[in-house]
């Protein structure tokens, strides 16, 4: 099997899935509206991924994925950077627009991104909604992931009255969710902290990785592992919503990936 997204063709094309020439019409394409969880990485920041370089592997090679996301971005600094009005200018009608904010709405350490979640975060989420559906797009509004946080040998909820503003806005719009976060920790919870380590940026100096030889602790962000998990996890919510574009999720097994190095598919002959 050809990989359908090796690193030298490039960072826009690695967050494309692409379908041959002589398809039926394809279905509308997805759109990744989100951060650093999310975003496509350089081949020099491996072992870090964001989920939205692999969901294209679980879903119909005529469905392409324009991954949007940005490291570091809030949902007040992705509308202030312009980001936001950039989706608008390229989303088409049957489209759907997967938005997933919050790890870094909630941060206090830098407050030019930080939004209260009854407030500011809420209202973008709700422009963020009716933009979509204004440009005749479909919303999917997806809580922030979980991270590996454990207290008493259970995954913890660090997102609080994040993800429940992203619940509340869902249901108020009538807006189809995907729940992530408690998706994801329940993921994460049945590995057990241990195991569950291996899918974020958390290794020791005898990992003997390249980017971090004196070992590295972030709970938040994704390593190939963690992120074509997450893929995995977020394409069966996916093919769960009462959706068109549900009807082309090849819905992966988050159990089953394992890293191959590369953002390939599948690994070379498989």
């Amino acid at each position: 099997m050809i990989p359908r997204f090796p690193w030298t063709l490039g960072v826009a094309m690695a967050s494309m899935a692409i379908g041959g020439a002589h398809a039926a019409p394809a279905p509308g394409r997805v759109l990744i509206a989100s951060d650093s969880t999310a975003a496509v990485y350089k081949p020099s920041q491996f072992p870090q991924m964001g989920w939205g370089m692999f969901l294209g592997c679980n879903l119909s090679p005529r469905v392409s994925v324009m991954n949007l996301a940005r490291g570091g971005r809030s949902t007040k600094t992705f509308l202030e950077e312009g980001l936001w009005y950039g989706l608008l200018a390229t989303l088409r009608p049957g489209d759907t627009v997967l938005i997933q904010f919050g790890h870094n709405d909630e941060d206090r350490t830098k407050m030019y991104r930080h939004t209260e979640p009854d407030a500011e975060y809420k209202a973008n989420l709700t422009r963020f909604v009716s933009d979509v559906r204004a440009k005749g797009g479909q919303p999917v509004l997806v809580t922030p992931i979980a991270r590996h946080e454990f207290e008493g040998g259970h995954a913890k909820d660090t997102h609080g009255a994040y993800s429940a503003t992203v619940r509340a806005v869902a249901a108020e719009t009538g807006t189809p969710l995907i729940d992530l976060d408690a998706d994801f920790r329940a993921f994460i919870d049945g590995k057990g902290e241990a195991a569950s380590a291996h899918y974020y940026l958390i290794y020791a100096p005898e990992d003997h990785v390249v980017r971090f030889p004196d070992g590295h602790h972030d709970t938040t962000h994704l390593n190939e592992l963690g992120a074509r998990a997450a893929a995995a996890i977020v394409a069966k919510d996916l093919a769960a919503l009462p959706l068109p574009v549900a009807r082309a999720v090849r819905a992966g097994d988050a159990d089953a990936v394992s890293a191959l190095g590369s953002p390939v598919c599948a690994a070379s002959g498989s």
